[in-house]
């Protein structure tokens, strides 16, 4: 059993099931520039590293710059659409709730714009299970650095903490920050990258988790 005493978790592909909603977004970018339509599967291998990863990815014949204004579309339309095809996955909630009740502070720690998560929390009706959810704009490094992971530790005062995400850049910054990690199969991220980085336990659905975990 591993003690825990606080939990961080990645957000697309953990949290919540956004690939419909964030590959819609981008096949409305693809048809506004006029570029080729990409199907789910592809959009989504290109999830999990920030906004411009994923439109460098879905526009590989465009200039640098012409990237930038399809980036700056795809985040005015995503922001106005980003509840479009977009839930908890299932046992999501019951897990958030347990460790709610148990005391147990919980993070976010995402690649995805700030402003947009919290939203989706918001409008999801879990935003106040959380102590606080970092992106982009409250860190200077993304995953795998672990400077949201430590910023999580600091505000919660505790130390026995659980990174919970779907790519190996979460399992990475987790063993960085010094504390467990879970690995979320169930998700958006490389599957066999994720098995790769060996993390603490890997579960096929959020509850699972607590089958391996001691909050008492």
């Amino acid at each position: 059993m591993l003690k825990v005493d606080v939990v961080i978790y990645d957000f697309d592909g953990v949290i919540i099931d956004s690939a419909g909603g964030i590959a819609n977004a981008v096949r409305e970018t693809q048809k506004h520039f006029g570029t080729e339509i990409f199907d789910t599967d592809r959009i989504v291998s290109y999830v999990g590293f920030g906004a411009k990863y994923l439109i460098d990815g879905c526009f590989p014949t465009f200039s640098e710059k012409q990237r930038k204004t399809a980036l700056d579309w795809y985040k005015a339309f995503y922001r106005e659409n980003c509840l479009v095809d977009t839930v908890l996955y299932p046992t999501v909630m019951d897990t958030l709730e347990f460790f709610h009740k148990k005391g147990i502070p919980q993070f976010i720690v995402s690649n995805k714009p700030e402003p947009i998560t919290k939203r989706i929390l918001e409008k999801l009706n879990v935003a106040q299970l959380f102590q606080a959810a970092y992106g982009p704009e409250s860190l200077s490094k993304m995953k795998p650095d672990p400077e949201g992971l430590v910023k999580c530790l600091e505000s919660s005062g505790r130390k026995n903490g659980i990174m919970v995400g779907d790519s190996y850049t979460d399992i990475i910054a987790g063993k960085a920050a010094g504390i467990h990690t879970c690995g979320a199969t169930y998700g958006m991220g490389d599957r066999a990258k994720l098995k790769a980085e060996n993390a603490d336990i890997y579960v096929e659905k959020l509850g699972d988790m607590l089958k391996y975990i001691d909050v008492n």
